[in-house]
C-alpha cells in the first residue's frame, strides 16, 4: 500500500503544470528490536528524473492534538538528497545509532519533497508543482501499553465535544467516532459519525479534542448520546461514554 498524496504547492513561474508521478511506501515506520533500520522506497514512475530531498522532523502534539514538528538529529537517514532515475526506484535508509526504547513511545516524520528544477529558458513562465510526503516514525517502548478513555463530555445544544484522552506510553489511531441518540427508555433513535476514512493519531500524554454537530435525529428527540470511539482494528478497543441531550 502507498502513501496517499499530501500536497504542498510551491509556485515557481512556469507555461504549463507539472504534477509528480511518484510515491513512497511504506506509510508507516516502525523502529524496535526487530527492526532498527527501516527503509523508504521511492518509486518515480515518471518519464523524467525525479530529484527529492529528506528531512527529519521530531513529531509531538499540543493540548489540543495539534501536530508540531522541528527539526532534529535523533536518527539517522541516507542519503538526505537523490535522483531517481525514471521508471526506476530508490531507497533511503532510516536508523539509529544507540539504544531507542525507553520508558514512552519517541515519534517521528521523515518529509520527502521532489525538487523541481528550474527551466534553461528563464524567458518563459513556468510553474511547477511541489509534492512533500509526510511519514511517520514510531519508536517502540520497552513495554508497550495501549491505553484511552474519554474526559468530560460536554454539549453546547448544536455540538458535542468529545476529549479523547491517550493514557498509554504508545501511540493511538482513532479510526471512527460515533454518536448514538437513545430514547429514556435505551432505543436506538439515530446514529451519526465520522467519515469511513477518517482517522486521527494521538500520541502519547495527549488529550485529543473532537467536535461533532448535532443533526435531527426524529421527530423524537433522543435523551442521551452515547458516544463510542474506536482505536487501532487490531487492537479491538472500543472507548465510550454518555452524555444528556442539553437541547431536549
Amino acid at each position: 500500500m502507498r502513501l496517499s498524496l499530501s500536497f504542498l504547492f510551491l509556485l515557481i513561474i512556469s507555461t504549463n503544470v507539472q504534477a509528480g508521478q511518484w510515491s513512497v511506501t511504506p506509510v508507516r515506520m516502525d523502529i524496535n528490536a526487530e527492526s532498527r533500520s527501516p527503509i523508504v522506497t521511492v518509486n518515480n514512475s515518471a518519464k523524467t528524473n525525479l530529484k527529492v530531498q529528506a528531512r527529519l522532523m521530531s513529531w509531538s502534539q499540543d493540548e489540543k492534538g495539534n501536530d508540531i514538528t522541528e527539526e532534529s538529529k535523533d536518527l539517522v537517514f541516507f542519503p538526505r538528497q537523490m535522483t531517481v532515475l525514471a521508471g526506476d526506484e530508490r531507497a533511503i535508509k532510516v536508523g539509529s545509532l544507540k539504544e531507542t526504547s525507553g520508558a514512552l513511545e519517541k515519534t517521528y516524520r521523515i518529509f520527502i519533497q521532489d525538487l523541481p528544477e528550474a527551466r534553461k529558458n528563464q524567458d518563459k513562465a513556468q510553474v511547477s508543482f511541489s509534492t512533500r510526503m509526510s511519514i511517520p516514525i514510531y519508536i517502540s517502548p520497552a513495554n508497550p501499553v495501549y491505553n484511552g478513555k474519554l474526559g468530560k463530555i460536554v454539549s453546547d445544544q448544536k455540538h458535542i465535544i468529545v476529549p479523547i484522552i491517550n493514557t498509554g506510553n504508545t501511540h493511538l489511531t482513532i479510526r471512527h467516532i460515533s454518536v448514538v441518540g437513545k430514547s429514556k427508555d435505551g432505543e436506538e433513535l439515530c446514529r451519526f459519525s465520522t467519515d469511513e476514512h477518517w482517522y486521527h493519531y494521538v500520541l502519547t500524554n495527549v488529550t485529543y479534542t473532537h467536535q461533532i454537530d448535532i443533526p435531527e435525529c426524529s421527530s423524537t428527540q433522543p435523551a442521551t448520546f452515547k458516544i463510542e470511539v474506536t482505536t487501532d482494528p487490531e487492537l479491538q478497543t472500543m472507548i465510550t461514554g454518555t452524555i444528556a441531550n442539553l437541547g431536549k
